[in-house]
């Protein structure tokens, strides 16, 4: 993985457990409308043995923005379904 995957994927992580926890959205919930397991989710948040973390595939990215109303910043750019 490079350094901006990496970096995109921390990003990601980092944003939507926030997002996730302000809206008081429990990570079970999430899961599923997401369609996929909670603690699947869990792993774009917490780095492996390695100190890496997933690439969101783009199906997750775009049902998070989709049907939980998240968005995030990277690189300058808002990350968004309009």
């Amino acid at each position: 993985m490079s350094i901006a995957s990496d970096s995109f994927s921390r990003t990601f992580g980092d944003a939507l457990q926030a997002f996730l926890d302000a809206k008081e959205i429990t990570y079970a919930a999430a899961a599923r409308k997401l369609g996929v397991e909670r603690a699947t989710l869990g792993t774009y948040w917490k780095d492996n043995e390695q100190g890496k973390r997933p690439k969101p595939r783009a199906e997750l990215l775009f049902r998070a923005c989709r049907d939980l109303g998240f968005e995030f910043e990277y690189n300058g750019y808002r990350i968004t379904v309009e």
